[in-house]
């Protein structure tokens, strides 16, 4: 079962909206750094190898859209 695409949503509450909220406590509470893990799905079909941060984005999956949203948060 591939969660992504049998229920988006859950993706999407999990990967977003689940940093969104880690995000809204650590200002809460005052937390000083925060560590984002995201993926290289992020960056859809890569144009070059090896991908960096300059990479340009464009997710191809709901996963990818979903992390690339908690990145932005």
């Amino acid at each position: 079962m591939t969660v992504c695409l049998d229920d988006p949503r859950k993706d999407l509450d999990v990967n977003a909206k689940g940093t969104f909220n880690l995000l809204e406590l650590s200002v809460k509470y005052g937390v000083r750094k925060f560590v984002h893990i995201s993926t290289g799905s992020v960056y859809g079909n890569a144009n070059y190898y090896p991908t960096d941060e300059q990479h340009p984005v464009n997710p191809v999956s709901f996963y990818g859209v979903s992390k690339l949203a908690g990145e932005k948060y």
